[in-house]
């Protein structure tokens, strides 16, 4: 984990972001798969119990058919709700596939700004050696502005 200065910014702390919600996903899906698998043997158990018993009916079979229901029932339970949980983590990775997207965005748009100030750095050195303005150059919106001489201005 990341402590005080050592976290990362921007596109890397979504980068970051998205790989430990990805992690928890996983772990999530992995208990929801068992716990399916669980319910499974539960119902298997239950459906044997009632298909190999005698048909007669007697109060032991009886008790041990609502005994193995009770346990499918429970095990349905854990299944729906470690469901439910894996879903809530990929909810997650939906909101970093944006996230990722939006930060991927600014850091290409800052390297081209960096880009671009850097060229017209260049322009304003250039358009402050020319004589006929009396003040260098002021940058507006990624536009080179040069302002006249007064008496060039009406």
């Amino acid at each position: 984990m990341f402590e005080g200065d050592d976290l990362p910014e921007g596109l890397s702390l979504e980068i970051w972001k998205f790989e430990v919600r990805l992690q928890e996903y996983v772990k999530a899906e992995d208990k929801a798969v068992k716990s399916l698998t669980t319910l499974i043997e539960k119902l298997k158990q239950l459906n044997s119990f009632m298909e190999t018993s005698p048909t007669k009916k007697n109060s032991e079979k009886l008790d041990r058919i609502m005994e193995l229901r009770l346990q499918a029932i429970k095990a349905f339970r854990k299944a729906l709700s470690c469901i439910s949980k894996a879903e809530h983590e990929k909810s997650h990775l939906s909101e970093s596939y944006g996230s990722i997207i939006s930060a991927l965005e600014e850091q290409i748009q800052n390297i081209i700004a960096k880009k671009s100030m850097k060229r017209l750095s260049k322009a304003t050195l250039n358009a402050s050696n020319n004589t006929k303005y009396a003040c260098p150059p002021i940058l507006v919106r990624d536009c080179l502005l040069t302002h006249p001489l007064p008496s060039q201005a009406f």
